[in-house]
């Protein structure tokens, strides 16, 4: 097993962990320890059962003494009523059996690998933090005096499997449970364990042992102590995930108790009201429900808000507050999961919005392709007043155009200091590549090329319209459409008037590619200059360079365009002049 030395960088973030918790030790439990230390009397026992050797061996080559019971269980062939009697018969073994058992497994080499990665541990910590690796038969004979009032505070990894102690597949699992079943204040325990290769097999052993635990036990797995980052990575989850998980459950209760009120209050609102909302939703140009789902809406926020702060977690707010207080994780990588999950909080899917037919909203960001092909985003920002349909199918301010920002990529945060850079985040989730809104680099379309990918089922902008199902569209959108494709003609129509005066192509070799410029015209002057494709066929038929790709989430949007508006009133004026803070000239 090759080991990354740590650098100062990692030891640093360790020992600033370590230190929010005040943890001063470390136990890790493991069976290899035991078996190391019992050599000479594992030979003892063997050479009583000399005479059991050949059936034994052909037993352990057959299954493996750690797959054994395991796999015996799951095997499909397999009654109930068999699966019994093999736990009974292994039940049955006498303890100089199972060790027998254990040594006739072929040494495949991974018990000095996993000597030499606890020993690897030890570099990883601050000098200040007493290091302890023990056997099973320690632990069990030392653990009441570990813990003693005033000793203290301590993080013990227990191994998962400890044949080697005759404790079987999961007997790291049953020693969590004691230790847990203890409730010991500044103990922190879970699973060191060479059964979890990855995150996903952490997580998945980590739910198994809230069978035995009511509580989020981690568990980690022995690849984390190759790199110092992995490394990093496994002990702030070791350490956050028990507090933050009794943070959680008090947040699910709340969500679910607020939820249930809310539901009450929906019931207790009279067919008045109801029909009000809907008529207020109509003339607003919004979803019908939507109009119901602004009053729930404020009922849930207020209720959830009132039972989030009734009888909170003090003692793990308090923990999890002190094990965030460093900047641990600008040295973690960031794991597929936490990716999703930070892109989801940020952005909403093409997908999603094509789903729900989401109208045109402040926010949406769309992909530009090129005449020759070539890609790039832009984000729109406009007000809420000139983005709303009407119940007549019309904008009530019925501008010519909206205005997009280009989102380019940034090296890093210090980047926006120019004021034309605004970050937006990672526009595509599994992506190193953070953006920025560069509000001097702007694009202007029709408003109906965007209102197109909205309809669309693929989010592309084209006419005739490709939508298979309306949808949960609004009174003023069910009336869009037909506006969409009436303009898409006279745009059409007023470009073949000047195309007929062209002459013929015999004469006029070139006039295929002046009839496409002046297609292009009549869509807008954004399409002249070739960097949004547009194509017109014989029969009329619409298809712009323009596709729908996700959202901006609206709190995220809206700061977006104010500060879009800043801009606009003085574009030369730096955007960190207008911070508030240390860096900020209004602080100084």
């Amino acid at each position: 097993m090759t080991i990354e030395a740590p650098d100062s960088r990692i030891k640093g973030a360790i020992t600033a962990l370590l230190d929010q918790l005040d943890i001063t030790r470390i136990v890790v439990v493991d069976d290899d320890l035991d078996e190391s230390g019992d050599q000479s009397s594992l030979l003892q026992v063997k050479s009583h059962f000399a005479a059991m050797r050949p059936q034994l061996s052909r037993l352990a080559e057959t299954y493996g003494v750690d797959d054994l019971v395991e796999d015996l269980r799951n095997a499909s062939e397999f009654g109930e009523e068999i699966r019994d009697d093999i736990d009974l018969l292994w039940g049955r073994l006498s303890d100089e059996e199972k060790l027998i058992l254990a040594a006739l497994i072929p040494d495949s080499g991974h018990e000095s690998d996993n000597l030499a990665a606890l020993d690897a541990i030890r570099p990883f910590l601050p000098a200040r933090i007493s290091y302890e690796p023990m056997s099973v038969s320690r632990w069990k004979a030392t653990c009441e005096d570990l813990f003693q009032e005033g000793h203290p505070h301590t993080l013990v990894f227990f191994d998962r499997q400890l044949s080697e102690a005759l404790g079987g597949r999961r007997g790291g699992d049953l020693l969590v449970q004691q230790l847990h079943s203890k409730d010991r204040v500044g103990v922190y325990c879970g699973l060191l364990t060479q059964d979890a290769s990855d995150l996903a097999e952490e997580t998945r052993i980590s739910e198994e042992l809230r069978s035995l635990v009511d509580a989020a036990v981690p568990a980690i797995g022995k690849y984390r102590i190759r790199t110092p980052e992995a490394f990093v990575q496994g002990l702030q989850f070791f350490l956050h995930i028990t507090e933050l998980a009794r943070v959680k459950k008090h947040t699910e209760k709340a969500l679910v108790a607020a939820f249930e009120s809310t539901k009450s209050f929906l019931d207790g609102i009279g067919y008045y009201v109801i029909l009000a909302s809907a008529a207020s939703a109509h003339d607003e140009g919004v979803f019908e429900g939507d109009g119901l789902l602004r009053l729930a809406r404020s009922h849930f926020r207020r209720g959830t808000e009132r039972l989030l702060a009734a009888d909170p977690p003090a003692r793990e707010l308090q923990l999890l507050r002190k094990a965030t207080g460093a900047a641990i994780s600008e040295v973690l990588p960031s794991s597929p999961d936490a990716r999703l999950l930070e892109w989801g909080d940020r952005f909403d899917s093409g997908e999603d919005l094509r789903n729900s037919k989401s109208p045109t909203e402040v926010g949406d960001i769309y992909e530009l392709t090129g005449r020759d092909g070539t890609k790039t985003h832009v984000i729109l920002l406009a007000q809420a007043c000139d983005l709303v349909v009407r119940k007549a199918g019309e904008r009530a301010n019925a501008p010519a155009v909206f205005t997009l920002a280009q989102l380019e990529e940034i090296d890093s945060p210090a980047e926006t200091e120019s004021g034309r850079l605004l970050p937006v985040g990672r526009l595509v989730h599994d992506s190193d590549a953070s953006v920025a809104a560069n509000l001097a680099k702007r694009v202007y379309l029709p408003p109906q090329v965007l209102d197109a990918c909205v309809i669309s089922d693929d989010g592309l902008s084209r006419f005739p319209l490709s939508m298979s199902h309306p949808g949960a569209l609004t009174a003023g959108w069910v009336k869009r459409p037909a506006k969409l494709q009436n303009w898409a003609k006279g745009r059409v129509a007023e470009a073949r008037k000047l195309i007929d005066l062209l002459p013929s192509a015999k004469e006029f070799p070139e006039r295929d590619q002046v009839a496409q410029r002046l297609y292009e015209a009549a869509f807008g002057p954004s399409f002249v200059e070739g960097s949004i494709s547009l194509t017109v066929d014989r029969a009329g038929a619409v298809v712009v360079g323009v596709r729908r790709v996700s959202r901006l989430v609206e709190s995220h949007a809206k700061a977006l365009l104010v500060q879009f508006s800043q801009y606009q009133s003085r574009p030369d004026v730096p955007a960190r002049i207008m911070r508030h803070g240390k860096r900020g000239l209004l602080h100084e």
